[in-house]
């Protein structure tokens, strides 16, 4: 539990961290490029978004293919157990 609580301590303060970084930045360049910056960030979190979903839906439809095959392939029955 020790361990757990200094875990999340430690993933705040890096929070923390990378929002002070940056403000620190957006401090150091002009204002025109502040809002650059934050289309650009809003566009990559997007990117990033799709292809998690994209990489998931692929992983998942290939997990079920491998499943088809094998039972095609086999004699045997797959059986879940619950």
């Amino acid at each position: 539990m020790v361990i757990d609580m200094m875990n999340k301590n430690m993933i705040k303060r890096l929070k923390t961290a990378a929002a002070y970084q940056k403000k620190a930045m957006r401090a150091l360049l002009p204002e025109s490029v502040s809002g650059h910056l934050e289309t650009i960030e809003q566009e990559f979190k997007a990117m990033a978004f799709d292809l998690v979903m994209e990489y998931g839906k692929n992983a998942f439809s290939d997990d079920e293919k491998s499943d088809n095959r094998e039972s095609e392939n086999s004699k045997a029955k797959k059986v879940d157990i619950l």
